[in-house]
């Protein structure tokens, strides 16, 4: 157990939470009781509303549509740029409302459980 902390509910895979500097791994096991925008699934932190990836997928362009149009062509070695999409860049139209209401939601959600991991950690330290 050299080189790591954890809670004192810890079971591997179940509950608590385990800290290895050794190996350089955090694991956090548990759900909180009421419903979080904030999931981790595979390894990635997802921020989601209703089980869908809202704020990080509206704005993406639908990659595997082939008839979406493209921002610029080329032709015989020239770039031309369409003017709907310098149009789209421009201060005016540009919205970022829903990354900062996410960044802001996964700050505060974060926030909230590296708190309670510190006063874990100050407890265990008092000991």
């Amino acid at each position: 157990m050299s080189g790591s902390i954890q809670s004192s509910n810890y079971v591997p895979g179940v509950s608590g939470w385990e800290f290895d500097q050794a190996a350089g791994t955090f694991e956090i096991n548990g759900l909180p009781a009421e419903r979080s925008n904030v999931i981790i699934k595979g390894g990635r932190l997802v921020i989601s509303e209703n089980d869908t990836p809202r704020c990080v997928l509206d704005h993406l362009p639908d990659l595997h549509d082939g008839q979406q149009v493209k921002p610029f062509i080329v032709v015989d070695g020239v770039t031309y740029i369409r003017q709907s999409f310098i149009d789209d860049g421009t201060v005016t139209r540009a919205i970022i409302a829903q990354e900062c209401s996410a960044r802001m939601t996964a700050d505060s959600v974060m926030s909230a459980r590296v708190s309670a991991l510190e006063a874990q950690i100050s407890q265990l330290r008092s000991r």
